[in-house]
């Protein structure tokens, strides 16, 4: 079922409403976790580097969580609180995208239905990405079971990632997930059957974390 029509049916100002509408996002999320059977504790601080922190028996990740209204992408960027994007006295953009710095997790969704795209954030933090197309991320769609894995491949890295692992280790990893390792495109995009698509360029040692999660992710039901 879709919210669209009750979407700020108060008439509240448009302002007003972006900022409202943020805090709205994350008590979605903050419910859908619940709903997971989740422990998940929120900031107190509106300006904290991330929105929450999420207890899996006893494993906390911490959590930043971005929403949409009827749009078509995510932003993945760090540096908007309390909308101040800019430096001040030197003009420059504090915008920067997300990396494992400032979360673990990113869990995006959007307000008018509460759907839910699960993230690890050094897929971000590789990527460089400033926003995030939903079209291009239907594989981490609602995929909030991966929290609970217990396979020692990805259990293990749900914390702190593949990418501070040894190219060998990942390269075994790779096989055991039945990854064709030999023949991974270093010029990664979301669709290879789109020409139109930028490819972002890739070191092989991140092209193996990005084939990684992306296996992981396309074979989670839920």
């Amino acid at each position: 079922m879709s919210w669209t029509q009750t979407v700020n049916i108060a008439g509240m100002p448009q302002g007003s409403f972006r900022s409202i509408a943020g805090y709205a996002s994350e008590s979605l999320v903050v419910g859908r976790a619940m709903n997971c059977g989740y422990i998940i504790f929120v900031k107190a601080w509106r300006d904290s580097k991330y929105d929450a922190v999420l207890d899996v028996k006893g494993e906390l990740y911490r959590i930043e969580i971005k929403g949409t209204g009827a749009g078509l992408s995510f932003s993945t960027t760090s540096g908007e609180r309390s909308g101040k994007q800019i430096i001040k006295g030197k003009g420059t953009s504090r915008k920067k995208p997300l990396d494992t710095v400032d979360c673990d997790w990113l869990i995006c969704t959007t307000s008018s239905d509460s759907n839910c795209w699960v993230i690890p954030i050094e897929y971000i933090e590789i990527l460089k990405l400033e926003n995030i197309a939903i079209k291009n991320i239907d594989f981490f769609k609602e995929k909030w079971s991966i929290f609970t894995s217990n396979d020692t491949n990805i259990k293990s890295y749900l914390k702190n990632g593949y990418r501070k692992s040894s190219t060998t280790n990942l390269e075994y990893i790779a096989t055991q997930m039945s990854i064709d390792i030999k023949n991974l495109d270093l010029n990664w995009t979301f669709d290879e059957s789109n020409k139109r698509l930028r490819k972002i360029s890739l070191n092989y040692h991140d092209r193996i974390v990005i084939a990684i999660w992306e296996n992981i992710f396309k074979n989670l039901i839920v």
